[in-house]
C-alpha cells in the first residue's frame, strides 16, 4: 500500500506502460515479473533527464519486456509511492504494441507473459495499479 509522502520530500517522476496487442479479435495485455519480488507488474522505470514520458515508457518496455511499439492516448492514470526516502509520481500510459522480441537486454531477469484483461487483473498485486489497469480497459474498448 503506498505510503503518504512529506511534502519535503524530493520527487523522482515514474511511468508505467500497459502493453496490449489484438491477436485474432483478442486482446491480450503483457505482464513481467518485478526484479526481487517477482509479482506480476507492468513495465516502468524512472523518467530519465531530457526523456519525456512518452519515451521513457517505451525504452522501459524494451528494456524489461522485449516490445517495441507506440504509446496510444492521454496518461491513463497517476500514482505515487515512497522508495529511496523520495516521493514517486507515476504517470500510466497505454502502449500498443507492434513487435514483440524473443531477446531483449532484461531477458535472463524477468518472465513475460501474455493475458487476457480478466487473467491480468487477477495477476496484479496492487489494487491501485488494478483500478488503473481496469481505466486503460475502460479507454481502449469504450472511450477513444
Amino acid at each position: 500500500m503506498p505510503k503518504r509522502a512529506d511534502d519535503s520530500m524530493q520527487r523522482i517522476p515514474q511511468v508505467c506502460v500497459i502493453p496490449y496487442r489484438v491477436v485474432n479479435d483478442a486482446w491480450e495485455f503483457c505482464l513481467i515479473t518485478s526484479l526481487k519480488k517477482k509479482r506480476w507488474i507492468f513495465p516502468k522505470g524512472i523518467v530519465d533527464p531530457g526523456e519525456t514520458p512518452p519515451e521513457s515508457g517505451l525504452k522501459e518496455a524494451w528494456e524489461e519486456a522485449g516490445l517495441r511499439g507506440e504509446i496510444v492516448g492521454p496518461v491513463i492514470g497517476r500514482l505515487s509511492d515512497e522508495k529511496w526516502g523520495a516521493k514517486l509520481e507515476l504517470d500510466v500510459l497505454i502502449m500498443r504494441v507492434d513487435e514483440v522480441a524473443t531477446e531483449w537486454p532484461e531477458a535472463t531477469l524477468r518472465e513475460r507473459c501474455w493475458l487476457n484483461g480478466r487473467d491480468a487483473m487477477e495477476r496484479l498485486h496492487r489494487q491501485d495499479v488494478q483500478h488503473v489497469f481496469q481505466a486503460a480497459r475502460q479507454w481502449l474498448f469504450h472511450g477513444r
